[in-house]
C-alpha cells in the first residue's frame, strides 16, 4: 500500500507473551521522539492495550470493527490517549479500539478482512491524523483474519518467549509472512531467563528462523509487577529493557518512509 507512514504489525503465536504491553511501550517511545502514532487494535478477543493508557473502550461510538461494518470512517474511531510521564510527550498517540460483535467475529474468522477496504481506511487514517507510524495489535494464533492484516503491513514483528510450545508456531507465522511477501520480518524474545547468554541465544534464534532478532528482553521484576495502566518505558526510562526496546525500534524503523 502507498502511504507516508510505516505500518508495523505485532503478532505472537500464543497469548500472554506481553504483546499489548510491548505495543504500548513502542507507541510511548515513538511519541517521546515527537512521532504521531496510531495503535489499531484488531483483536477479536478482548484486547487490553487501551488499559495501558487508562482508556475504556466499552462505551465509545466508533471502533475498528464498527468501521468495518460501514458505521463510521476509520479516522473517526481514533481516540487521542495519554500516558503518565515525568516529561510531556512531544508526539501524539491515538488508539483505534477493537469492538467486534459475536456475528462479526464469526464472519471475520471465516472470511478474513477485505484488503481493499482496510487499505482505504488506513490511508485515510494516516492522512487525517498526519501519522508517522501505525501499529497493529493482532490476535494471537494463525487464521485468515490475522493473515489478511499481516499482508497489509510494511513490517511484521513476531514476539515470542523461550517456550517450546511457541517455537513451531512462530516458524509457521514467519513462513506465512514470507509467502505474503511482507517486506521485513523481525523477532523479539520476551521474558528470557536472565541467566542466558543473550548474544549466543540471539545468534541461535536468528539462525533458526533466518530473520533478524531486534531484541532479547530479559525477565524483569519491575515489568512483571507494574500495573496495566502504566507504561514501563516511561516509568523506567533508563532501565536496560527500555534501552533494548529503543534499540529494537531503531532497527525496525531504519527503513521507514522519508518525510
Amino acid at each position: 500500500m502507498v502511504q507516508s507512514a510505516k505500518f508495523l504489525a505485532l503478532h505472537s503465536f500464543r497469548a500472554g507473551t506481553g504483546r499489548s504491553s510491548l505495543i504500548a511501550n513502542f507507541a510511548a517511545l515513538l511519541a517521546a521522539e515527537g512521532k504521531r502514532v496510531a495503535i489499531v487494535d484488531t483483536c477479536l478477543r478482548a484486547g487490553n492495550v487501551g488499559a495501558r493508557f487508562g482508556f475504556d473502550a466499552d462505551d465509545v461510538p466508533c471502533s475498528f470493527h464498527s468501521y468495518y461494518a460501514d458505521q463510521c470512517e476509520l479516522w473517526q474511531a481514533a481516540y487521542p490517549v495519554s500516558a503518565e510521564s515525568d516529561t510531556p510527550l512531544s508526539g501524539r498517540i491515538y488508539l483505534v479500539p477493537a469492538q467486534a460483535t459475536a456475528e462479526q467475529t464469526e464472519q471475520i474468522r471465516q472470511d478474513g478482512y477485505d484488503p481493499n477496504r482496510l487499505a482505504s481506511g488506513l490511508n485515510d487514517l494516516v492522512d487525517h491524523l498526519e501519522l508517522d507510524t501505525v501499529l497493529f495489535d493482532l490476535d494471537s494464533g494463525i487464521d485468515v483474519s490475522t493473515m489478511s492484516l499481516i499482508a497489509l503491513a510494511d513490517a511484521l514483528l513476531v514476539l515470542m518467549r523461550h517456550d517450546k510450545r511457541e517455537y513451531q508456531g512462530t516458524s509457521i507465522i514467519i513462513e506465512l509472512a514470507r509467502q505474503l511477501e511482507v517486506s521485513e520480518v523481525f523477532l523479539l524474545m520476551n521474558e528470557v531467563p536472565p541467566t542466558f547468554d543473550n548474544a549466543e541465544f540471539e545468534a541461535k534464534v536468528a539462525d533458526l528462523y533466518r530473520c533478524p532478532v531486534v531484541g532479547i528482553l530479559p525477565y524483569a521484576d519491575e515489568m512483571a509487577t507494574l500495573g496495566h495502566s502504566t507504561i514501563f518505558a516511561l516509568r523506567y526510562p533508563e532501565h536496560p529493557n527500555t534501552h533494548i526496546m529503543r534499540a529494537a525500534l531503531r532497527d525496525i524503523f531504519a527503513n521507514a518512509p522519508s518525510e
